[in-house]
């Protein structure tokens, strides 16, 4: 499939959609993943492997003991990536995976962000602390 609009710099912090299958030129220790930045525009990025295998680890944990549903929030800190966890309601998690579907069926990065998608953005954006240098 091809890719999103391609942007210099996203805007953190980044929701993680979908974790992508690797490809020729992604080196083996980093994860292609489609997130979505607090722009609302959808990327395909690599992050380190073992942090995102972490990550994900945790938050099926999480999941499975709480029966809630949470996504992954990607945001810079002060020695690199932060990882942190926020809670979604069931419209919002269906409204994150709509995105992903309609990727992978065209795709396009290019969609309207769906209400309760643009309400994780805010949440995400909420909790993220910006980093002084």
């Amino acid at each position: 499939f091809s890719m999103p609009i391609y942007k210099a710099s996203h805007s953190y912090p980044l929701i993680v959609l979908n974790r992508l299958p690797s490809d020729k030129q992604n080196p083996h220790d980093a994860q292609r993943l489609l997130i979505m930045d607090s722009d609302g525009d959808l990327a395909v990025i690599k992050a380190p492997l073992k942090l995102m295998a972490e990550s994900e680890k945790r938050l099926e944990e999480w999941t499975a003991k709480t029966d809630m549903h949470a996504c992954i929030i990607i945001d810079r800190g002060a020695k690199g990536l932060d990882i942190n966890y926020l809670m979604i309601s069931q419209p919002q998690k269906k409204a994150l995976d709509t995105m992903v579907r309609r990727f992978k069926e065209t795709g396009n990065g290019e969609q309207p962000v769906m209400a309760a998608a643009k309400k994780v953005l805010i949440q995400a954006k909420d909790m993220s602390v910006p980093v002084i240098d």
